[in-house]
């Protein structure tokens, strides 16, 4: 396979393809003036994953991007964050939260103990909330609604926050030491903003974002790819504004400041403002979010993001979102075609260089062709502008030896001795674990095959009876208890069905039939009687299904006309309980 691709996403992607068939790849690739060539060959040489030399660049600090921007970049690539969390999050949450509610509640309920995790599934869940209530009897004013709550939560909301944590004055304050104001040339002090109908950047704000959320919920029409003419008449300031006009300017709503860089800080300033905690806000929207539990929603479908399409509002929408956020923090806005090429990461390609490389790639095909040694192949890269051109011989695969590995603690585990000046926990804290390779020496193109299609509990018979290990959990992105199996229950552990709600839970607390863990299982179970008459019939146990029937039906994996499906999600162990760390596991079909 040659290879010569835009992005790491889809080299990752045909690298782990050539894997799986153990197929040769010339993984190759440029970057203005420079170029690189990447031989890889089965149980010869490292994966490209593992060891290729192309690079998408330096990545920004999360907390630069989200609190902090200094430069226009900063704003795109947060646009571009922001496209994925309006436009496709938000859709595939609430898929995964219709097909089961109980336990995305209850996965989500584990977040409350985390500050950090909570202050971001608050963001989460209140997306994924009013996401759900645009998508019943959606209007492309709903629509509109909905962007215009994004407008004031984003553009508003949360600069409000930020500078009610930090105000104007604040100061940077550790172990005892001021050391200096909190806001400095590289964090710009942030305003709010406020809608301006006759702003361009605004109401392209709200143009962009309406009909890409009415194409979401279904209100405008898919968009069938490069078509100039697809909603014509739904992209002028005069159609947005008058449909601005009728719509409801939204209450501020308190967020949360997660500051990673003022861990053990002792500025008073940088305190959350005073309310409710992250923890006890997360708590009341899974209560509202239970409520929905029972509910039906149309489909939805989530937006794909496309740079390359000017008619999309991709792009328009990167803009839009970027210079209003270059409003905030008072940056020079972008232009549209700025924006497509940070957001798109697009470095122009030079005739030049794709040349060089191509020559170099049909240098190695010919050595892989002639059957020729590994120590043949050049690993290459070149730099025009510098005049550099270097070559080496491939690196052979890295092999998985058993041995110990040494495992961060949680802050709940150490004192604050263990702490250096970086706020780091010390290696000398770390906690040792010991794993062992299965087989010993493995590398990544090495796999442990199933022969057949088989149940789940055959599945385990195999792997005890074959490689002598236990598999001890299988998840699935869609199912997290594949196995250990979830519980099932039979209607004798339901409370009456003529009770309440509060009473109902608390006589399925009191149930010894109920382990905690299960109660939110059981209440949801409860509720669904209630509302439709019928008593819950008997689970099917996933140890009695095949192995194609749980990755089709359970992980939404497509399986028809593969001939090998790889089991993803197994965690195993050996004889002594000791965790396994083994090569891919695939099921020949």
């Amino acid at each position: 396979v040659c290879n010569a691709l835009d992005n790491m996403e889809a080299r990752f992607y045909v690298d782990k393809q050539c894997v799986k068939y153990s197929l040769p790849l010339l993984e190759s690739g440029t970057m203005g003036t420079g170029g690189n060539v990447d031989p890889v060959v089965p149980f010869k040489t490292k994966t490209y994953r593992d060891g290729g030399q192309a690079v998408e660049g330096g990545g920004i600090p999360m907390c630069t991007l989200r609190l902090f921007p200094h430069l226009i970049d900063h704003c795109i690539e947060w646009s571009r964050d922001q496209f994925e969390a309006i436009f496709v999050k938000p859709v595939k949450r609430a898929k995964v939260f219709t097909e089961d509610p109980t336990a995305y509640i209850s996965d989500l309920y584990e977040k409350v103990s985390d500050p950090s995790a909570a202050t971001q599934a608050v963001d989460d869940v209140r997306m994924l909330m009013k996401t759900l209530k645009s998508a019943q009897n959606a209007s492309i004013e709903t629509c509109a609604q909905l962007a215009f709550d994004y407008f004031h939560a984003l553009f508003r909301d949360k600069i409000v926050d930020l500078i009610t944590t930090y105000p104007k004055d604040a100061r940077v304050v550790k172990d005892g030491v001021d050391k200096g104001p909190f806001w400095t040339k590289k964090k710009k002090f942030p305003s709010p903003a406020d809608y301006d109908p006759n702003n361009e950047t605004h109401w392209k704000f709200m143009l962009s974002s309406t009909n890409l959320i009415g194409e979401m919920l279904g209100v405008q029409p898919r968009y069938k790819g490069d078509d100039p003419s697809w909603l014509q008449d739904c992209r002028s300031q005069a159609w947005i504004n008058s449909i601005v006009g009728r719509l409801r300017v939204p209450e501020y709503t308190r967020g949360f400041v997660s500051n990673e860089e003022d861990e053990g800080d002792e500025n008073p300033g940088a305190a959350a403002a005073e309310g409710e905690t992250a923890a006890e806000t997360l708590t009341g929207l899974l209560k509202e979010l239970q409520a929905m539990a029972d509910q039906t929603f149309p489909d939805m479908e989530p937006a794909d993001f496309e740079k390359d399409d000017d008619f999309n509002f991709h792009i328009d929408f990167i803009t839009a979102a970027s210079n209003m956020r270059a409003g905030n923090y008072v940056i020079a806005p972008t232009d549209f075609s700025k924006a497509k090429l940070v957001a798109g990461k697009i470095i122009p390609a030079i005739a030049t260089t794709t040349a060089c490389v191509t020559g170099l790639v049909v240098l190695e095909l010919f050595k892989l062709v002639q059957g020729k040694s590994v120590s043949a192949l050049r690993t290459r890269q070149i730099g025009l502008a510098v005049n550099v051109f270097t070559c080496f011989e491939a690196d052979p695969p890295i092999q998985k030896k058993s041995g110990e590995k040494l495992v961060e603690p949680s802050p709940e585990e150490v004192g604050p001795d263990a702490y250096d000046n970086m706020g780091k926990i010390k290696k000398e804290f770390y906690n040792k674990e010991v794993f062992v390779a299965y087989p010993e020496n493995h590398s990544v193109w090495d796999k442990l095959m199933i022969p057949r299609d088989m149940t789940l509990a055959e599945l385990v018979e195999f792997f005890q009876a074959e490689h002598n290990l236990k598999i001890a959990g299988w998840g699935l992105k869609t199912d997290p208890y594949v196995y250990p199996p979830k519980a099932t229950y039979d209607p004798s552990v339901l409370p009456a069905l003529d009770l309440g709600q509060n009473a109902a839970f608390m006589e399925i607390r009191k149930n010894p039939a109920v382990p905690p863990k299960d109660n939110m299982l059981v209440l949801s179970m409860w509720q669904k009687a209630k509302k439709t008459g019928e008593m819950p019939k008997p689970q099917r146990s996933t140890l009695e299904m095949p192995i194609t029937e749980i990755l089709a039906t359970k992980g939404g994996v497509d399986i028809q006309g593969r001939r090998l499906l790889e089991i993803e999600g197994i965690t195993l162990k050996n004889g002594d309980g000791v965790n396994v760390e083994f090569p891919a596991v695939f099921l020949r079909l």
